[in-house]
Parts: structure tokens; sequence; C-alpha cells
């Protein structure tokens, strides 16, 4: 993206990711989702827009993994090879326990 400032985080916006993610550790932050929001501060003598963090993590609707989905195959492959785990396999889609049961099945 061209012309696009950085997001600079200041201690207001570091505070509430701190809360959001429950970690005061930057490296825990990078897998996880935070909501942004313009609201009006008073700073230098003026009101201001300012970023800010919205104090409750977003929402996330993971894609479905199902026998269906076409990296299920290669999915199965890399858990009985041991290559991934169902642990990965959360991390990207949601995964019920019938089918946790078939992707794990030999």
């Amino acid at each position: 993206m061209k012309n696009q400032k950085p997001l600079i985080c200041n201690s207001t916006n570091a505070q509430t990711i701190i809360a959001v993610t429950g970690s005061p550790f930057v490296e825990d932050w990078a897998s996880k989702s935070v909501s942004l929001y313009v609201a009006k501060v008073r700073a230098f003598g003026a009101v201001h827009d300012a970023i800010r963090i919205r104090p409750t993590a977003p929402v996330v609707t993971l894609p479905e993994m199902t026998p269906k989905h076409p990296k299920w195959a290669s999915a199965k492959k890399a858990i009985a090879d041991g290559n991934f785990t169902v642990a990965d396999v959360r991390k990207k889609w949601a995964l019920s326990s019938e089918n946790e049961i078939l992707i794990t099945k030999k």
C-alpha cells in the first residue's frame, strides 16, 4: 500500500492489546487479531483523530475442514506422516469432533 503510515503502538494501544491477548509479550501477539477504530482524543491543545484498539477480541470465523474440502486429503496425509497435528488444523480451520476422528483415522 502506497502512502500508508504505519501504526505506532503507543502505551494506550499496547495496554489494550495486552488485555485482549492476555500477554505482555509482543512475540505472543503475532497470531492474534484486534479491531481498530478511530477515536477523538485531546492532545497537544487540540482534538485529534487517534487509532485505538477495541478492548475485546474480534470474533474470527474459520472455514470448516470437512472431507469435501480441497485440502482434506493433504491435511489427513500430513497428520498421518507426523508433519501436522490436529491442533495445527484447528489453527486454520474449524473441525468438528466427528471430522477430527475421520482425519486422524488411518
